[in-house]
């Protein structure tokens, strides 16, 4: 029995778009989907549910703050300029979004390694040895 989908009007089924985003994504990129697409079939399918959710509304979420943009911008564009204003917005805000990601794993470890040496310092350096207080004296028994 033939599994694969039937073509498209292009006489590409699906499985031949799929394969060519594939090999349009960079390794980085390409290795990021197959951990995902891993995940997901090891789902069940109320964390299927919650994920296309979360990622609905992320997408709601991604098109609002977009359609504020051209708004705020004064920018009046037809549907081919949107299309490409958006797809450069989400690159772009891609791009940012992982740089500031590298930034702050940088920043993060070097605080760490600093705070780590701080307490490396103060538990290493040599205890004072306390020492004994001198007994009291005990009063004298009566005879």
């Amino acid at each position: 029995m033939d599994r694969r989908p039937p073509p498209d009007e292009n006489g590409d089924g699906q499985s031949g778009r799929f394969k060519k985003r594939l090999e349009q994504m960079s390794p980085d990129e390409r290795q990021h989907f197959l951990d995902n697409w891993k995940r997901w079939k090891e789902m069940g399918d109320g964390e299927r549910k919650d994920w296309q959710q979360r990622a609905m509304d992320e997408r709601n979420r991604m098109k609002k703050v977009i359609d504020d943009a051209i708004q705020g911008l004064g920018l009046k564009l037809d549907d081919d300029q949107r299309e490409v204003f958006v797809l450069r917005y989400r690159q772009e805000r891609r791009k940012i979004e992982e740089q500031l990601c590298q930034e702050m794993t940088a920043k993060r470890e070097s605080e760490i390694n600093e705070m780590l040496q701080r307490l490396k310092n103060e538990f290493s350096a040599p205890r004072p040895t306390p020492t004994p207080a001198p007994a009291a004296e005990k009063p004298a028994a009566k005879p």
